[in-house]
């Protein structure tokens, strides 16, 4: 058995987290003393997640991901 109103419960949480998460790698690329001391590699790998996280936010912005 299911329970829809977990699962329903689940997946309104989501969105949430996943711009909390988006803006948490946002703010680090932001900081000049993150970029400054951070290694290349860790920085293009923030930027990547970055870009990942921006578009499943968006993507849950717009109706079953449809524009």
């Amino acid at each position: 058995m299911i329970d829809i109103s977990a699962e329903v419960e689940h997946f309104s949480k989501r969105p949430s987290k996943m711009q909390t998460e988006y803006e948490g790698l946002k703010a680090r690329l932001n900081s000049p003393r993150f970029i400054e001391k951070a290694p290349e590699d860790i920085i293009c790998g923030v930027r990547e997640k970055a870009a990942e996280a921006e578009e499943k936010t968006n993507l849950t912005k717009k109706p079953f991901g449809f524009p």
